[in-house]
């Protein structure tokens, strides 16, 4: 008979496994569309992974949200447990992804990139190296790129003894920041027609795998907060330190 953080564990892997099948369902269907269907309205807003009132965007922001309600409450139940190092970190991440889950829904970043566009020497982006793109990626990109990785590493301090959630939260935003900026980036490249269909769909389909893993951390998080329980079937990181086991409620 199975122990109870190993039912545990298996719960969240099928989470995840759905959620990872999803992002590759919506980009085949993205990637199907434009290339044998190609039909126009209701379809294409839709299945697009561009677009603003698509499937894919309210996925993107809901997987976001989710991400940032489950790194917030933890925090509170971690510091509330006593466990001070980094659960102010742990809070700050949830902040940063709900940010992050409004923007997707709001494209906030989008009106950031127009105004920016009047630090363009040229005549606007149209005729510079960022016609697809402007240099929203320089504005916006640096400041909370290291605001994700200054939580990340005063957070590790949280979870210390969770193996793994490191691993996965590190894998997770490195995906996701290389298809949000890197890949974006390589969308001014070209302009021809096939380059901006693989460019979308890589970029997209990575950011989304990307908050997918980010959100298997949250949930092993998340186990740890609420019940003070590891999977002892995952060896525990190398110099990690154990956290401190929860104390029993009072009858």
């Amino acid at each position: 008979m199975s122990s109870p953080d190993h039912r545990r564990r298996d719960q969240i892997l099928r989470v995840v496994f759905l959620l990872i099948l999803f992002d590759l369902i919506l980009v085949a269907g993205y990637l199907g569309h434009e290339l044998f269907w190609q039909g126009r309205g209701y379809a294409l807003r839709v299945l697009d992974l561009n677009g603003e009132h698509s499937v894919a965007a309210w996925y993107s922001s809901t997987k976001l949200a989710a991400v940032a309600v489950l790194f917030a409450v933890c925090g509170v139940v971690l510091k509330g447990r006593d466990i001070r190092k980094g659960t102010w970190a742990v809070m700050g991440l949830g902040g940063l992804f709900m940010l992050m889950s409004i923007d997707e829904a709001v494209q906030v970043h989008e009106e950031i990139g127009k105004r920016a566009d009047a630090l363009l020497l040229s005549d606007g982006r149209a005729n510079s190296w960022f016609s697809m793109t402007g240099i929203w990626v320089f504005v916006v990109a640096p400041p909370a790129v290291v605001a994700l990785v200054w939580c990340f590493l005063r957070a590790r301090r949280a979870w210390a003894g969770v193996p793994g959630v490191g691993v996965r939260l590190a894998l997770g935003l490195t995906v996701f920041l290389a298809g949000a900026v890197l890949i974006e980036v390589f969308s001014n490249v070209s302009t021809a027609p096939s380059w901006l269909l693989m460019q979308i769909a890589i970029e997209e389909g990575f950011e989304m795998l990307g908050v997918s893993l980010v959100l298997w951390a949250a949930l092993d998080t998340a186990v740890y907060a609420i019940t003070g329980e590891v999977d002892h079937a995952r060896p525990a990181q190398e110099g990690s330190e154990a956290m401190p086991d929860a104390q029993p409620v009072a009858a």
